[in-house]
Order: structure tokens, then sequence, then C-alpha cells
């Protein structure tokens, strides 16, 4: 506690702690949830500048058209809660998925990474609403694990994959899987 107020005290006017969330949205909101996760973070102050990263990464989607933000006092003078409303594109359900791509596991073989996605209802030219995005990024873990060729303790360390989501034509994205985050230049 003493920590936390010496460092809010030493803050200046253009800091703040996001501590909590709330994202409304007509797309599964646990994408944007998971990049909010990312850039905020309750021991790290934050700037307008992180909230500018989010709103640049939620838009290189390709499947939010407007995205606002807007912070609201909380707990403390430090402390803001933040609402984000993004706007989907038109016909969202419409977006399908061209490919499920590897990045950053060269050791993975990508025809029986395909294959497991296969299993799981997950292949090219599906419609990205099918899933939730929950459901989708733990279907695409399930199948990366499975096919991932290292031993059962280093399969288990993996978690999550890291799904991200960029445009690939019209009413088309690509869904790139990583073990860690490949978004905007953020923290």
């Amino acid at each position: 506690m003493r920590q936390e107020v010496l460092l809010t005290e030493q803050m200046d006017s253009s800091t703040f702690y996001v501590n909590d969330v709330e994202v409304l949205t007509k797309y599964d909101s646990r994408y944007i949830l998971r990049r909010t996760n990312q850039i905020f973070s309750s021991d790290i102050p934050s700037k307008k500048s992180d909230i500018d990263g989010l709103v640049a990464e939620l838009k290189a989607t390709g499947i939010y058209v407007d995205v606002q933000t807007e912070l609201t006092p909380s707990r403390n003078k430090y402390s803001r809660k933040l609402l984000i409303n993004a706007k989907n594109v038109e016909h969202i359900q419409e977006i399908t998925i061209s490919e499920v791509v590897l990045s950053g596991l060269p050791e993975v073989d990508n025809a029986e990474f395909q294959s497991a996605l296969a299993r799981r209802d997950i292949t090219n030219n599906s419609y990205l609403s099918k899933h939730s995005f929950s459901e989708l990024e733990g279907k695409i873990s399930e199948a990366l694990i499975e096919v991932y060729p290292n031993t059962a303790a280093e399969k288990e360390e993996m978690g999550t994959a890291w799904v991200t989501i960029r445009p690939d034509g019209e009413k088309r994205v690509k869904l790139i899987v990583s073990p860690e985050d490949l978004g905007s230049n953020v923290r």
C-alpha cells in the first residue's frame, strides 16, 4: 500500500490507473478485453497514448469500424474506469476466416495444426461468428497443444495461444496464432 501511495504522489496529471473496464460491442467482447488486459495494468500508470494504441489495435482487426473510449473517475483521483464502445463492421456475421496461420512457432507442423483445427470445426472460409472469440481461442489453443512437439510439461506451460485478427480481403480475416501478442507496439 505504501509503495502505491508514493507512486501515485509522484505521478503527473496525465497518467492514471485503469481499475475497471466495460465493453459494449455486438461481437464477443473477449478479444477487446484480452487486448485491454495486455495494455493496462493496475501496477503501472497509463497514459492517453495507451488508449490510442488500444483503439488502433482494435481498428487494425478489420472487424471494428468505430471505437470510442471514455475514462471516468473511479476509486481515487488517479483511478479510472475505461468504457469501450466498439462498433462492428456491417454484416459482421458474413466475415469469414481466410486462414489460420502460425507465427513464431517454427517447431509446429502446419499441416498437422490445420488438421487439428478442422477436427475442432475451424476451417478456412468458415464464419468468424460461428464461435465466440473465447471458444475460437480455446479451440485454437487445444489444437496447438495437441500438435506441439515438445514435452507434456512444456505443453502445459503454453497456456492459451495468442490470436491476432487481421483483415485479409473483403469480408475476410486472417487469424495469426503466436505464443505472444503480435499487436500494436504498446507496452
